[in-house]
């Protein structure tokens, strides 16, 4: 859900000739250009302790590995480390 959450995000980027102060409270903002919009995605690894992986060492290489098959299968993706 928090993955789906973050892509359906729209991010709005500031404009280039944004004033270095900001305007007094109250004071109309002029209108600039076009809104430049951007989606951001999200790749995940996810493991949890078992009996063969028992260490926190070993969990948290689980999901690494898991984050590099969630980026190699197309990113924007949660995989789940396989208990072995």
């Amino acid at each position: 859900m928090l993955r789906a959450d973050v892509e359906a995000h729209e991010i709005v980027l500031r404009s280039k000739d944004r004033p270095k102060k900001a305007p007094k409270r109250g004071s109309k903002r002029k209108k600039s250009g076009p809104r430049r919009v951007v989606h951001v995605t999200v790749s995940a690894g996810i493991a949890r302790r078992t009996e063969k992986a028992s260490q926190p060492a070993e969990v948290v290489r689980a999901a690494d590995k898991a984050l590099y098959k969630a980026k190699e299968g197309g990113r924007n993706q949660v995989v789940e480390a396989r208990a072995r």
